[in-house]
């Protein structure tokens, strides 16, 4: 299947998508100076989400969708992804808000290397050259001993 390539949507849709969890930081910075604990931030990013989803599923008639022979799998990915978001949480409510957010945005450089160490993506000089000046940015903007 051969689908449409649409850049300036994509690359509108990830904007909006960066902006979206960088608020979502914020508020649990906010929640967390309002005396909210880190555990009950994580239960309510997580709790709010199971209605919607339900309900989206249920009106469209999918719920055989969450249906899978490898739950295993499954359960990894989950607590990976909520490793990852209590750490980043956790971040946000220790670091000043910019610097847990620039930190974040090292996702990309970690996705380049793991793809190599992991999976053996082919990974050529310009985007180890890419991922070096990355993390080079990333030490000038949160100038680490300072």
């Amino acid at each position: 299947m051969h689908h449409q390539q649409r850049p300036v949507l994509a690359l509108g849709l990830r904007l909006i998508a960066a902006l979206m969890i960088a608020t979502m930081f914020m508020l649990g910075k906010l929640a967390h100076e309002s005396g909210v604990a880190l555990p009950e931030i994580m239960f309510w990013r997580q709790a709010v989400t199971l209605p919607i989803l339900g309900t989206y599923l249920l009106s469209v008639g999918g719920m055989h969708r969450l249906k899978t022979q490898r739950i295993g799998s499954h359960a990894k990915r989950a607590a990976m992804g909520m490793t990852g978001m209590l750490c980043n949480f956790a971040a946000v409510t220790l670091l000043p808000l910019a610097e847990s957010t620039t930190l974040n945005f090292t996702a990309p450089l970690f996705a380049v290397i793991i793809a190599a160490l992991v999976l053996r993506d082919h990974v050529g000089p310009w985007r180890w050259t890419a991922v070096a000046f990355g993390f080079a940015g990333v030490l000038v903007i949160t100038q680490p001993g300072h």
